[in-house]
């Protein structure tokens, strides 16, 4: 999503794809808690527990500690592979992609990857085993049709 203001738009993509959450979580921004707002009128219509956390308890959301390890593995990629600033969203996507699919024993998931408790299906990783983030490809136009 590519506004704060498309939250409940989101929400309800969410439900569609992967079923309806038993509870949530939010930071209580106005984007979420408003009355008329698409993201309440998703949660009512889902019935869903919505949690608010406290203003300034950023320690109420777990999600705060996974946007930090987001934030930590990140910058070392960055580094090593010398990937040029302006490609910070595509390297933050990259790493929240491959943290989906690497078991973890946080959050109670007992060593099992995070999509894989969402969807129930065992994910495919042969996509990620290749190439890493900004690493260099090389390609043979015409490759074994012609002179070398």
């Amino acid at each position: 999503m590519d506004t704060k203001s498309k939250a409940g738009d989101a929400l309800r993509t969410f439900c569609q794809e992967f079923g309806v959450p038993d509870r949530l979580t939010c930071d209580g921004s106005k984007e979420q808690t408003g009355k008329k707002i698409e993201f309440m009128q998703q949660v009512r219509k889902n019935n869903i527990d919505l949690h608010v956390i406290e203003p300034e308890r950023h320690n109420q959301n777990p999600c705060e500690g996974v946007i930090r390890e987001v934030r930590r593995k990140w910058f070392p990629t960055m580094v090593r592979s010398r990937v040029p600033r302006k490609f910070w969203d595509y390297g933050m996507r990259w790493v929240c992609e491959v943290m989906q699919r690497t078991s973890t024993q946080a959050g109670g998931l007992n060593g099992c990857t995070p999509i894989e408790s969402v969807t129930g299906e065992t994910t495919d990783i042969s996509e990620y085993l290749d190439f890493g983030f900004y690493d260099s490809v090389w390609y043979h136009e015409n490759a074994g049709l012609g002179e070398r």
